[in-house]
């Protein structure tokens, strides 16, 4: 009772409160992505579960790159790979886009602060532990992004593995597009927090050719995902006459 009333005082914070919760992100994408399904049926492209269970074996490889020529199919990979993970029983995390999100100016920070908020619902014994109690206090002596790792951290003890789910779009609209920023910012999860941690993210969010000289060849992987041949052929078809409409006006 006073672990769940600890976690709703923390809610409650102003710096906080205002963020969309871990569910309510869930089932905005998870509307967008049957939407989407149901108008493309047949067309649906699942996720390799041999390729994630391969990267999530490799101990070394921390961050997990799907790379696809359509944002809106790895948005609705990010969901799958989630409920395969979930499924599995294992700490999945994430921060995902949510409704008129690119009109809300996220941050870095408060990307960390949803992460937070969900790493102390699946994991409230963190409220107590070795290295004292959570408390509101703790959260507003925060400041600065290194005290919001911290607290992550904190936030995660005793869980030997996490699995972080960041969607592209938050991401992007958090570094101002910097591939660069993005992917110098993905590296702070394994420096600061305690546990292993693996991340998915999009290709289109990181900068390779950084990732490829700063990063250890075995820390990574990519993941190709193929478009269906028909949503493929519709989507040449469109640019083609987006194109022809540009030239005839």
């Amino acid at each position: 009772m006073l672990v769940n009333i600890q976690i709703g005082q923390i809610l409650d914070l102003s710096s906080i409160g205002s963020l969309p919760t871990s569910g309510q992100s869930l089932d905005y994408c998870q509307t967008m992505q049957q939407r989407r399904r149901r108008r493309n049926r047949n067309q649906t492209q699942l996720p390799d579960r041999s390729q994630v269970q391969l990267w999530s074996n490799q101990r070394l490889s921390s961050v997990l790159v799907m790379e696809c020529s359509s944002t809106q199919i790895v948005a609705d990979y990010l969901v799958d790979i989630i409920n395969i993970i979930r499924q599995s029983n294992l700490t999945v995390l994430w921060a995902l886009r949510f409704a008129d999100f690119w009109n809300k100016g996220i941050t870095c920070t408060e990307i960390i602060q949803m992460l937070i908020l969900q790493a102390l619902q699946v994991n409230p014994q963190a409220i107590h532990n070795n290295g004292g109690t959570l408390t509101v206090a703790n959260f507003r002596e925060v400041e600065n992004e290194e005290g919001w790792f911290a607290i992550l951290n904190r936030a995660l003890s005793g869980v030997p593995q996490v699995y972080l789910i960041i969607d592209g779009g938050i991401l992007g609209h958090a570094t101002g597009y910097d591939r660069s920023t993005a992917t110098r910012w993905l590296s702070r999860f394994s420096q600061n927090l305690s546990c292993i941690v693996k991340v998915v993210i999009c290709a289109s969010t990181i900068d390779e050719k950084y990732a490829a000289t700063a990063w250890s060849p075995d820390a990574w992987m990519k993941m190709h995902i193929p478009i269906p041949k028909r949503r493929l052929a519709l989507n040449i078809r469109r640019r083609r006459q987006r194109r022809s409409t540009e030239k005839g006006s």
